[in-house]
């Protein structure tokens, strides 16, 4: 009896602290700074192109078009994943039992937080820095 106690409070800890934390923290910034700024970011580019084309016709916009291009699907692809992991978090919590819940989150959730990792991380290496709203990974990794 009192293992079961204690596995169980293992398993509530685990799924509070370590998991759904992370999922809150992913869809804040995501909703709130990475999908906005990724948009703003493409505003920019197509302004650059823009202003580019008006002084020089016949001037390559293969780049601009490039990332526009890109961006626009990676961020697309951002916002489903963004979707696709409430939903996975959602259905997680409401699995049963403890051990329900930590499997759904080891089968739904944290598969879910890697689709959305992938976009973000292909993002991040293509907006610029100043534009970028987090701190990247070289700058938490080597900045003192």
């Amino acid at each position: 009896m009192f293992l079961n106690f204690r596995y169980a409070s293992f398993l509530e800890l685990v799924l509070t602290h370590r998991l759904h934390q992370p999922v809150k923290f992913v869809g804040f910034h995501e909703i709130r700074q990475i999908i906005p700024a990724v948009e703003a970011y493409i505003g920019k580019i197509a302004g650059t192109a823009a202003r580019k084309a008006s002084v020089c016709a016949d001037a390559s916009m293969t780049v601009e078009r490039d990332l526009i291009t890109r961006l626009s699907a990676l961020n697309a692809e951002a916002y489903e994943a963004l979707g696709a992991l409430r939903k996975a978090d959602a259905e997680a919590r409401a699995a049963g039992d403890e051990l329900a819940v930590a499997r759904a989150f080891r089968d739904k959730v944290v598969p879910a937080m890697q689709a959305l990792r992938a976009p973000v991380d292909e993002m991040e290496t293509m907006v610029a820095s100043e534009d970028w709203p987090l701190p990247t990974y070289g700058e938490m990794t080597y900045k003192q």
